[in-house]
């Protein structure tokens, strides 16, 4: 039985022993703290999204209701006014649900005093606060009883954050009325910290009740069955099963079919399913692979990159177990148990475990908490805050690392014959290099994966050295965007408004060829139109809706036909200009004009043919896109672009002017496209720099790895070599022997890991940005150049065995 004072002693002698090989405690602790940060990182992330209750009381007891789709999806969303009859449902006879409510994303135009600013919100059914059993931080809820006009003003929730960043955390926040969308409401009450609303989509900054809908919704929206834009949960009563809720709003499903038989049927004839499931299931309804599958995945990749570390730190601790032969048979000689010397060497693995574990909690904990504070405003807020989850996987991976890295190679160094280890090598000069074992394998997987990401690698640093990117299809350089959002504006003023603004814009000095745009291509928005002909069926189709000038702008090709203009105006002949990847689509040729193209159920004719663009992301394709006059459409939000000079002055004097023009207008400032461009390639261009950095410190653990290996054996081999010198073997011949089967073993990893690579890099290429294919005349160098590298960390420690001292080396016998 293990005593205190012994574990104590085998702690103290391990810190000593790594304190006196202060370069390989360094780098075992620095690798697996690597692998233990990415992993927990990626467990934070992964658990977070995937199980984490929402911040709300009882999350674990929150369910999301879900009306099947008219073409037969189970997992499509619900109308206000069936909202309305579930609820009634309940009311009038109890039921299984002890709470419902209705919420729905709303993205609105808030100004507080003279400041207007764009802000993501919910809107919010009565009693929905009772339903997620919060309590504010400051002021109170509102609740189904106070959630209407109260003093000529809609009540408002507010986020903590927001309340912090518009209000500096006055706690005279609570009673001031603010501007909606043009429409007063009342603040009263702060929600508490963490709280970032009912979907991890979009992170919510307020809440609205269903009184604030005129504004943020279009007109009729609550009462059309066939709007089924909004999001239902429920908590359901004390020992009632999800089953059994589905049966009762089965119940009511089909009287509503009977009220309203084109809402409620399905294209099969059939009435539309309910569906209820927990609110953590229901993030990923739908989807390709079940929660479960994507955790799995994720833990996957977290076993890949630890066992990598392992990988190398069991190398490592094998070359420097062939270091302490002498010093472990010495110690078998004066009476140490084998156990004991197996349970000193896993203690010092453990050590190393532990403080590899530290570091990387700590890099994992100070990451997530930077995540949290400089979150990209396009990230889910989700919660991924450090927790005992968190920690408890982490100590985990130690554990496991220790057993995977450690135990193993601390028997291997025991096994050893008293009196050959007191010379200081293995129990048989007849065990080869070239037997393969697990230590060779090891050697193998390690060049071989070296070689590969090595290869992968290079494609990585022409990129960074390149610095030039695939293009999107338009100029970036010199052109300005700034957004005018017109929430609050009447629907009857948005065509007069937005013509004033563009005018406004092009009286600003320094601007050139101003023009507008619904969205700007790579930006992360999109606008999606339904399109048709009359021979093809409905499809899907990017595009944009845009005023005359706007591809001179952007300098972007008019292959056929003509632009926008004037005749292009509200009531007009409706047009459309396609790109030359649609036409082709749908024609089969790029003569498309006069042809014509229903889109969102409008004949359009088509009066021109464009380039082709990048429009989402640069390792897509460029697909085939839709432009719309703006002026035929009635927008919220539309994006001034404009050809600049004159630099940050300019973009200043354009964002003064628009916002002193329309005060009721909320304008985001005005920026370079260039900087959108730079976000949209930071993905990529920092997956660059970890497949450089990657490759390279595969490249020296793979050295240091070699050298370990090549010392091992010459350790071992001592006596050998005296004995071969002394029969007149040359130094050069030695040194052949001991790099013949250390060669064996580079070639083979090189070999194989070239085809890794070579497949590596035309996924990446596949998938990638800015990375050209590999050029099969570079594989050859590169391979060569490893083995080069490989080969002569092999040499560096094979040399010894020309300068072994053969009197000495008999001598031990």
């Amino acid at each position: 039985m293990l005593r205190l004072d012994s574990i104590l002693q085998d702690l103290r002698y391990g810190l000593r022993s790594l304190r006196r090989a202060p370069i390989f405690a360094a780098v075992a602790v620095c690798s697996i703290a690597g692998g233990i940060a990415a992993g927990t990182g990626i467990f934070a992330v992964a658990y977070s999204i995937l199980f984490r209750p929402l911040a709300v009381g009882d999350g674990r007891e929150f369910y999301r209701v879900f009306t099947e789709a008219r073409s037969g999806g189970l997992y499509g969303g619900s109308s206000y006014a069936d909202f309305e009859s579930f609820r009634e449902s309940f009311r009038e006879a109890g039921g299984a649900l002890a709470a419902l409510c209705a919420t729905n994303d709303v993205r609105v135009t808030i100004r507080v005093g003279s400041e207007a600013a764009l802000d993501q919100g919910e809107l919010m059914s009565p009693g929905c606060f009772d339903a997620l059993r919060l309590a504010p931080a400051l002021g109170r809820f509102f609740s189904e009883a106070t959630g209407a006009a109260s003093e000529g003003a809609v009540p408002i929730v507010i986020g903590h954050a927001m309340w912090m960043r518009r209000f500096a955390g006055d706690l005279s926040a609570i009673g001031q009325v603010i501007d909606l969308n043009g429409m007063p409401v009342i603040v009263v009450a702060v929600a508490p910290v963490g709280f970032a609303g009912t979907s991890l989509d979009s992170g919510s900054e307020f809440w609205v009740p269903i009184a604030a809908a005129p504004v943020v919704l279009q007109p009729g929206v609550i009462q059309d069955r066939r709007a089924r834009m909004f999001t239902i949960y429920a908590r359901l009563r004390d020992g009632v099963a999800r089953t059994q809720a589905e049966v009762a709003l089965a119940v009511v499903a089909a009287r509503l079919r009977e009220v309203d038989p084109e809402a409620w049927i399905t294209t099969t004839g059939g009435t539309r399913r309910v569906t209820v499931m927990p609110e953590t299931e229901a993030r990923f309804a739908g989807s390709q692979g079940s929660p479960f599958v994507l955790f799995a995945g994720a833990i996957a990749a977290i076993v890949v990159i630890v066992a990598i570390a392992c990988l190398n730190l069991a190398t490592m601790f094998l070359a420097r177990g062939a270091a302490r032969a002498r010093e472990l048979a010495i110690r078998l000689a004066v009476g140490a148990s084998r156990w004991r010397l197996v349970r000193q060497l896993a203690t010092e693995s453990l050590i190393v475990a532990l403080l590899g574990a530290l570091v990387g909690l700590a890099a994992t904990w100070t990451g997530l908490r930077l995540f949290a504070a400089y979150r990209p405003v396009e990230v889910p807020a989700f919660d991924v805050g450090f927790d005992w989850r968190i920690l408890a996987f982490g100590i985990l991976l130690a554990a496991s690392a220790t057993l995977l890295f450690g135990v193993a190679p601390a028997v291997h160094s025991l096994r050893i014959a008293l009196a050959e280890g007191m010379k200081g090598r293995p129990q048989s000069t007849r065990v080869r290099f070239g037997r393969f074992g697990a230590r060779d394998a090891l050697i193998v997987v390690q060049v071989a994966v070296s070689t590969g990401l090595l290869l992968v690698s290079t494609l990585f640093a022409n990129a960074l050295a390149s610095g030039a990117p695939a293009s999107p299809g338009f100029t970036v350089d010199g052109v300005a965007i700034a957004t005018a959002h017109l929430d609050a504006i009447p629907r009857s003023d948005v065509a007069a408004v937005t013509r004033h603004l563009l005018d406004v814009a092009k009286q600003v000095p320094d601007l050139d060829r101003v023009s507008l745009a619904g969205v700007v291509p790579m930006s992360g928005a999109n606008i999606g139109f339904y399109a048709e002909t009359d021979d093809r069926p409905r499809w899907v189709s990017y595009g944009n809706a845009i005023s005359p000038g706007y591809f001179a702008t952007l300098d972007i090709p008019l292959r056929r036909g003509r632009d926008f203009d004037a005749r292009d105006r509200q009531g007009a002949a409706p047009v459309v200009i396609v790109s030359d990847s649609l036409a082709r689509q749908v024609w089969g040729t790029s003569e498309a004009l006069g042809r014509t193209l229903i889109v969102d159920s409008v004949r359009r004719e088509v009066v021109g043919v464009v380039a082709d663009i990048r429009y989402r992301t640069f390792s897509e394709p460029m697909p085939p896109l839709v432009y719309v006059p703006n002026a035929q459409l009635t927008a919220s939000r539309f994006i001034v672009h404009a050809r600049y000079r004159g630099g940050p002055a300019t973009l200043a004097a354009l964002d003064r002017a628009l916002r002193e023009a329309e005060p009721r207008v909320a304008i985001e400032g005005a920026k370079p496209v260039r900087e959108l461009m730079e976000r949209a390639l930071a993905p990529e261009r920092a997956a660059k720099w970890v497949g450089a950095i990657v490759g390279a410190l595969q490249l020296l653990l793979a050295v240091m790895a070699l050298w370990g290996l090549v010392a091992y054996t010459v350790e071992r081999r001592t006596n050998e070599m005296g004995v071969r010198l002394a029969l007149g073997a040359t130094p050069a011949s030695l040194v052949r022997l001991t790099m013949r089967p250390a060669g064996v073993l580079i070639l083979v990893g090189v070999a194989v890991g070239t085809v890794l690579g070579v497949i590596l890099a035309r996924i990446m290429h596949a998938t990638s940005v800015g990375l050209a294919p590999l050029d099969m005349m570079a594989v050859l160098p590169v391979a060569l150049a490893f083995t080069l590298v490989a080969m002569t960390a092999a040499w560096w420690p094979a040399r010894r065995a020309g300068s072994a001292d053969p009197v000495e080396s008999l001598r031990q016998d």
